[in-house]
């Protein structure tokens, strides 16, 4: 016996179905846009991960550095024959990087002025954040999203720079004005139920009461 039927002395109903079974509550299922993106023209990525990951409008990019797709050499990267780095230039390599992420924002339907937070790592940060911040603010003179940079030991490919980027992206387009405003013009549900009117009351003519009038005969006194 439940503590409900103790204090009350019967338990609470349990809703039920038509054919007498109990009905299962279940949460509301929440449905988001959540979709893989990959770019034809941005390098083609190092594991299994898409270039970017669009959930409803909110657009998440995967690391990307200054590699060309379909190609070995590397911009800026200098390699002997082991695949170790030689020289690198860091002004080339950010140009690159730059370009790749634009590339990944439009393969989306984002673009560069949508970009909200950056995130930058850096191989060697004494030596290259001073070219590397005089270009990213070439970049982003506009628009100027929020900005970590981070300095690391190594990347998975020999590069000595990679972004890790959010963007938003725009929704579906809304119904254009004239829809909007006939939605406006439309009654409401409320506007459609009509009040009970008056009843008329119907004015009844009475007849006017006929005034006695006097006689115009004159009496003649004898």
């Amino acid at each position: 016996m439940s503590i409900f039927s103790k204090l009350f002395g019967k338990s609470p109903k349990e809703p039920t179905i038509k054919d007498g079974s109990k009905k299962e509550s279940t949460p509301k299922s929440i449905s988001t846009m959540n979709e893989k993106i990959n770019s034809n023209e941005a390098p083609e990525p190092v594991g299994a991960y898409p270039h970017a990951r669009r959930v409803e409008n909110t657009l998440y990019l995967s690391g990307v550095g200054p590699r060309t797709r379909g190609q070995k050499e590397i911009p800026g990267v200098t390699l002997d024959e082991d695949g170790n780095i030689i020289a690198y230039d860091i002004e080339v390599q950010c140009r690159s990087v730059f370009k790749n992420v634009k590339l990944i924002l439009e393969a989306s339907g984002s673009s560069w002025d949508q970009l909200v937070d950056v995130t930058v790592f850096l191989t060697n940060m004494k030596a290259d954040f001073q070219t590397y911040n005089k270009i990213y603010a070439e970049y982003f003179s506009k628009n100027q999203p929020c900005r970590t940079t981070v300095e690391i030991i190594s990347l998975p490919t020999p590069i000595a720079i990679e972004l890790k980027c959010v963007a938003t992206i725009e929704s579906k387009k809304t119904p254009t004005a004239p829809v909007a405003i006939e939605k406006l013009e439309s009654p409401t549900p409320q506007e459609q139920v009509q009040k009970p009117s008056k009843p008329v009351q119907k004015k009844t003519q009475t007849p006017e009461p006929v005034s006695s009038k006097k006689s115009d005969r004159k009496t003649r006194s004898w």
